[in-house]
């Protein structure tokens, strides 16, 4: 389960900070994120639950560009993967 929330400053016309389309995750053949669509704007925050081994951390480290993907991650617009690392 995936849960979005507005902090009072937050601007609701404002950009997406961060946008995944049709994000999976698959390892030695296991698909462990399935197709995951999200969208966090500015000044919004994001809490993602489930059981043990659902790939909540596997998906944030997707998000991070930490683990190999398919679909597409947008941090302010851009492609992850053209974003340059720090």
């Amino acid at each position: 389960m995936v849960r979005t929330a507005r902090r009072a400053r937050a601007d609701p016309g404002g950009a997406a900070d961060l946008q995944c389309h049709q994000v999976v995750v698959r390892v030695e053949g296991r698909t462990l994120v399935d197709h995951v669509d999200l969208t966090v704007a500015a000044g919004h925050w994001c809490s993602i639950a489930g059981p043990n081994g659902a790939g909540k951390t596997t998906l944030v480290r997707a998000l991070l560009g930490l683990v190999r993907h398919e679909g597409d991650v947008r941090v302010g617009g851009e492609l992850l993967e053209n974003l340059p690392r720090r």
